[in-house]
This record gives structure tokens, C-alpha cells and sequence, in this order.
């Protein structure tokens, strides 16, 4: 959305990304983190399990959310059984197309009993009992500025959580998942290597990576914050 509303402003031209992948001469960022509270939120959250694998993001055009649908087949053929779930796929205008891609591919590879499209609204309690008792997060997404220029979300599911993400390698989020081993993010996403790595999983070679304190927002923001504090106080 960001892009995009850089993009319709005339904000945002060739030139700017040419200059900058990040963007950083446009936009200042706040890093992901998560607040006491939250985490307070978390722990209450009793677990239910809904799948192993979780899509817990949006189906919009930019991902590739028929990667795990693929990826769900592959495991089957290999005799290993998994199951996984996309959170969020109420269609709207532009998720339409993409969800009744993945639920035709669905329907034609017999994984009915096996990849779940909920359709229903989901309130944030209950999406931290289901993500609590998943085995890891799956985001798989085209490379893009849109993409390699965002923060994918599901860092703070694993930051907080402790559970494992496997995304693609394309931008900062897949440098940031091999730096801090929060999972897995393949460099050339497709079925097989999304497979592979939710193989890994489970059968336990991949380790979850436990919660990550130094993520609370009093220590992520601090920098921020001090910065902030100097500017308006020199008016």
C-alpha cells in the first residue's frame, strides 16, 4: 500500500529505486517488534491447533499462495502427511482471482482434508490460539519492489511466538529470517524447496527459535524514540 501511495503521489519514479532498494532516502521505518502487552496476550492464548503450516497473511496477486497448495501435493506423494491453512481468505475485489486459483488447485489435487481456506472473519484472540499451535508460517511471494522493499509480518509471529517462518529469500525479510534463524527462506521459491523446507520442520531438523525478548518495542524503539524527543524539543 505504501508503494502504491508513493507511486499515485509522483513520489515514487525508476529513479528512486534505482537509488535506493530500501527507499531509504523517502521513507523512515520503525522496526517490527512487539509490546509487553502483547506478549502478555500471547501467553493467555490458549492453543488450537487449525493446521501445521499457516498462511497468515493476505492472498493478494503479489504472493504466490499456490506455491503451498503445490508444496501440501508434493509432501503427500513423498508419504509425508502435513496439513495447512490459509487465515485469511474471505474474498474481495482484489483477492478474488487468486482464491479461486488456490481452490480450484485445491479441488483437483484432493487435498480437501488436507489445505483449509477459511472464509470466516477471525478475531486476533483466536488467531493467537491457532498460530500458537502451528508448526511454522508460510509467506511465498514474487519478487518486486512491492515485495523486497516490505517487512513480511510474519517476523513478529516468530519473534513473538517462537515458531518458525519460511518465506522467500527476495528483500530484507528472507536476510533478516537467515541472520536471526528464525527459518527458512529459499532464494528460489517454488514447490519443491517450500516442500523441502516444510519437511524439515516436521520431522524436527529445523529447531523453533524460541521468542526473541530483545524484540519488545521499549528496546527496539528506544533509538527512535530518543531521536524523536531531540527533534521536537529543538522546535
Amino acid at each position: 500500500m505504501l508503494m502504491t501511495t508513493l507511486c499515485a503521489l509522483g513520489r515514487l519514479r525508476p529513479a528512486d529505486v534505482i537509488r535506493s532498494r530500501t527507499l531509504d532516502h523517502l521513507i523512515s521505518t520503525v522496526p517490527i517488534g512487539f509490546s509487553s502487552t502483547g506478549l502478555r496476550v500471547a501467553d493467555a492464548a490458549e492453543p488450537r491447533h487449525l493446521a501445521d503450516f499457516l498462511w497468515t497473511g493476505g492472498m493478494w496477486a503479489f504472493y504466490e499462495p499456490l506455491t503451498l497448495v503445490e508444496a501440501v501435493h508434493l509432501l503427500r506423494e513423498r508419504g509425508v502427511h502435513t496439513t495447512a491453512a490459509f487465515l485469511y481468505a474471505r474474498p474481495v475485489d482484489d483477492t478474488r482471482a487468486t482464491i479461486a486459483r488456490v481452490r480450484e488447485a485445491v479441488s483437483e489435487l484432493g487435498l480437501g482434508e488436507r489445505v483449509l481456506l477459511n472464509t470466516e472473519p477471525l478475531a486476533l484472540s483466536e488467531r493467537d490460539r491457532y498460530v500458537k499451535a502451528a508448526r511454522a508460517y508460510v509467506c511465498v511471494t514474487w519478487p518486486g519492489a512491492e515485495n523486497e522493499t516490505a517487512t513480511r509480518l510474519r517476523l513478529r509471529d516468530s519473534w513473538l511466538q517462537g515458531i518458525p517462518s519460511i518465506i522467500d529469500g527476495f528483500g530484507t525479510s528472507g536476510e533478516v529470517i537467515e541472520r536471526e534463524g528464525l527459518g527458512i527462506a529459499p532464494h528460489r521459491p517454488d514447490a519443491h524447496s517450500l516442500a523441502d523446507a516444510m519437511e524439515r520442520v516436521v520431522f524436527g531438523v529445523l529447531a523453533a527459535p524460541g521468542w526473541r525478548a530483545e524484540r519488545f518495542y521499549e528496546t527496539t524503539l528506544a533509538g527512535f524514540v530518543a531521536w524523536l524527543d531531540a527533534e521536537l524539543a529543538s522546535g
